[in-house]
């Protein structure tokens, strides 16, 4: 079968669901940040707000209009952090021939990428109307559209990789230091670039500044901890660098919308 994807041939896809989350509620819908081992390839499209999403040992933060691939077989964990967020899913399976599609093109971990936002928005508002509304001609509806956004995907993540690729030993130093308070000098001199300018380069490769990104990466870890419940507070907070739980606790409520004991009952009841 001939397909949308250059160079790719006897291409498979199969849709399992597609859903649209929709949460303005300090209570509703934050995902899972305890974590679990995928068994389909997923892609996520925020329409609103912001959430963590860490795939393995990766983490980054998703933001209004990011497309994220989740890779079947991987760890994945996620949780929303804005009061008011959406989120489309799209969870399917893609071969080509006998082989998982996304390995074969090279792409194993997943990854973040900033598409066209009405172009985007359309397909996987389609795609949740074809999931409602099926009709004779639904693989070939659902073909049309994955494919057009698996095409989208794999284009944007080799630009991506470009424009991030200089800041990876930076993320991986905020992933593996959340216990620390590292400065801004510590983080631009990983990247070899003076501070002024890491920052301009790291807000044009991941949309935030480097020491809001790494807050996020603290607050992300500190909600994993709070939602499986046996761990003090006063322990989540050390974890994460804060020697005060009370100062802990107004820098949660400043990044998560709601206090640490607030965030644990969700996930009690």
């Amino acid at each position: 079968m001939k397909t949308l994807l250059p160079g790719i041939e006897n291409l498979t896809i199969t849709v399992h669901d597609v859903y649209l989350y929709v949460s303005s509620l300090a209570n509703a819908w934050r995902g899972d940040p305890k974590g679990h081992i995928g068994i389909n390839d997923v892609f996520f499209y925020v329409v609103k707000g912001e959430c963590f999403l860490k795939i393995e040992d990766k983490s980054c933060v998703l933001k209004e209009g990011d497309l994220a691939f989740l890779p079947k077989g991987k760890m994945r964990t996620y949780t929303r952090i804005s009061e008011e967020f959406g989120l489309y899913e799209i969870v399917f399976s893609a071969k080509t021939g006998d082989r998982q599609l996304f390995p074969f093109l090279g792409i194993c971990d997943g990854g973040v990428v900033r598409p066209s936002p009405d172009k985007m928005k359309n397909l996987f508002e389609t795609s949740l109307h074809y999931e409602h509304n099926k009709s004779g001609i639904y693989d070939l509806q659902m073909l049309s559209n994955l494919s057009a956004i698996i095409l989208e995907y794999v284009t944007l993540h080799v630009k991506a990789q470009s424009a991030q690729a200089p800041f990876s030993e930076v993320i991986e130093y905020m992933q593996k230091n959340t216990s620390k308070r590292i400065t801004l000098s510590e983080l631009s001199e990983l990247a070899f670039m003076q501070p002024t300018y890491f920052i301009k380069k790291f807000r044009e490769a991941y949309g935030i500044p480097p020491m809001e990104y790494f807050a996020r990466i603290k607050t992300y870890e500190a909600m994993g901890l709070l939602a499986v419940g046996n761990v003090k507070i006063d322990a989540v907070a050390e974890k994460i660098g804060f020697s005060d739980s009370a100062y802990f606790s107004r820098f949660f409520k400043k990044h998560a919308g709601m206090s640490p004991v607030e965030y644990r009952a969700i996930f009690k009841s």
